[in-house]
């Protein structure tokens, strides 16, 4: 009878653990199409994929370039829903401002996004090598709650070259004299 009523309470602890279990999905964000190389404010368009998030939800995607010595420094426009190029300025960064996705019933999302660097931002230091990544805002949040993977490529800035102008060199002009 001990072991029957030992047996019966491990069974409900059994059921009781696996059943209240909610299943913990982590979201991903891929991207796709990440240039090696740009000249200047050069634009571009990537493929991106979100997966796991919450279901029928706004969420709010952005562009970030940084430099590997100061990773959480970031610079860049992403072009958003509104018809607007939006960099996180001013400060505090309005989440809401850069490009809105409506996440599909299967927790998913995928499309193009529009991004350039900003060259003219402190946080962009010269060409050279950076790295670039996708971050995801959920409709409440202020920071972002996913980061894609890094992709490195370099930005080349074009730096103006002088043209030389003609000069003209006076001449004398012969003036007539008298004979």
């Amino acid at each position: 009878m001990k072991d029957k009523k030992l047996w019966m309470t491990f069974t409900l602890f059994l059921l009781f653990f696996f059943i209240s279990k909610a299943p913990v999905f982590a979201v991903g964000v891929d991207v796709n199409n990440v240039p090696t190389s740009l000249n200047g404010e050069e634009e571009f368009t990537i493929s991106v994929i979100v997966a796991g998030a919450a279901s029928n939800t706004n969420n709010y995607l952005r562009g970030a370039f940084y430099s590997d010595t100061s990773p959480t420094s970031y610079f860049g426009y992403t072009f958003n829903h509104l018809s607007n190029w939006y960099n996180g300025s001013p400060s505090p960064i309005d989440s809401h401002q850069f490009l809105q996705i409506q996440i599909g019933s299967d927790g998913s999302w995928s499309g193009e996004v529009k991004v350039n660097p900003d060259i003219s931002s402190n946080n962009f230091t010269g060409s050279g090598n950076y790295s670039f990544k996708i971050g995801r805002y959920t409709a409440n949040g202020t920071s972002v709650s996913n980061w894609s993977q890094s992709n490195s490529l370099s930005i080349n800035t074009i730096d103006p070259t002088s043209t030389p102008v003609p000069t003209t060199v006076p001449t004398n002009t012969p003036t007539p004299t008298k004979t």
